[in-house]
């Protein structure tokens, strides 16, 4: 639930259902992370006077989900049954801070702990959907992203869930590839702006920029973002990101999803010209871009960004003005989850080395290299 745009809170109500009334709303304070409830227990028989006993699963950004209960009336905090998390893997997780950039909700995930004097440069990371959300909750990648030395910004930009409606619908339609990608750009600027916040002692480098990255509609936006004339954005990570919606529509598993969020099919007069608008145009490619996508993804289809790859390179006039780098994996679908454990590995420390290569000073002991050499 949306408390502010600086502030929300996941709750259970439980209802009954033979009147309609919300009897209780447990526990749902900001900052416990996202609660999923699991079952009412009765009293035992012999306890006629106690109340149902409420079981639900918590999961938060430092623990990837622990069994608690508690009373339906009682005012006693909850209380864990389980640890699954070792206290040794959960240090190394990063809490995030929530921030109202402008209207924008905003998870922000600092390096743990944070060295007086450090400097971390800043990424902003795009979560796919649209119609979802990062939520207060346990995140390796954003946690293993912040250890290497990133602030992570994670936009609610319209599309995400959770904040009503209005907020969730303006991304359809002509809102596609617009109202989303004006928050992330919203997002970029109040970075570069100096309006974020850093824990005592450490600065926020944008010497070199802000960087975008997301997966699947989060890769969709990181294109917008390198593609884009009003972007911002110094560099981008597009992984498995739509390219082109006449190929999305056509060859996705989810043709009527996308239907849904285009307000129509691609072939039809009044939905062409939004279309084309909404599409990245290989031909405005300005900034480093890291490409990611498995070649067996019946999502996002492969063809649309090998495709949008060859134009790129076909625009470009030497090799070592490409701005585009190629990651693609034979016979991987569409979530990293679910490849290979070579092929996660490789996307990670590809996307550690693009980050590094494009946001971090020079500190004369490492020097990444690649197409695009920026030093």
């Amino acid at each position: 639930r949306r408390i502010s745009a600086a502030s929300v809170k996941d709750s259970i109500f439980v209802v009954d259902l033979g009147s309609g009334d919300a009897v209780a709303e447990v526990p749902g304070t900001r900052g416990d992370g996202t609660v999923q409830a699991v079952a009412l227990v009765p009293p035992p028989k012999d306890y006629s006077e106690e109340e149902d006993t409420l079981l639900f699963r918590r999961i938060s950004p430092t623990a990837w989900g622990d069994l608690f209960e508690c009373g339906l009336s009682d005012a006693t905090p909850a209380q864990p049954l389980t640890r699954t998390t070792p206290r040794s893997h959960a240090r190394k997780l990063a809490v995030p801070d929530e921030v109202d950039i402008d209207g924008v909700h905003a998870l922000v995930y600092w390096p743990r702990p944070c060295a007086e004097g450090t400097a971390v440069q800043c990424v902003v990371w795009a979560h796919g959907g649209p119609f979802a959300s990062h939520s207060y909750e346990y995140d390796p990648l954003y946690g293993w992203l912040a250890s290497l030395g990133y602030v992570l910004v994670c936009p609610h930009f319209r599309g995400s869930t959770g904040f009503g409606l209005a907020h969730m619908d303006a991304v359809r339609g002509d809102g596609c590839g617009f109202a989303d990608h004006e928050d992330m750009v919203k997002t970029a600027n109040y970075v570069l702006a100096g309006k974020l916040v850093p824990p005592e002692g450490v600065t926020v480098d944008v010497s070199r920029g802000v960087g975008a990255a997301g997966h699947s509609w989060g890769g969709y936006l990181g294109l917008l973002a390198a593609t884009r004339e009003d972007s911002p954005f110094s560099c981008a990570v597009a992984s498995a990101g739509i390219a082109d919606w006449a190929v999305q529509q056509r060859g996705t598993d989810v043709r009527y999803y996308d239907r849904f969020i285009m307000d129509g099919w691609v072939y039809e007069d009044a939905v062409k010209e939004r279309v084309q608008r909404a599409n990245p145009d290989p031909a405005t490619l300005k900034v480093p871009c890291l490409l990611a996508h498995g070649t067996a993804d019946t999502d996002v289809p492969f063809e649309q960004v090998e495709r949008f790859a060859d134009r790129c390179d076909a625009l470009t006039p030497g090799d070592q003005e490409k701005l585009l780098q190629r990651l693609f994996f034979d016979d991987e679908a569409h979530s990293p989850s679910r490849w290979s454990e070579e092929h996660q590995r490789k996307w990670l420390e590809t996307i550690e080395q693009f980050l590094k290569l494009h946001l971090k000073p020079w500190d004369f002991t490492s020097n990444p290299h690649g197409e695009v050499t920026a030093y």
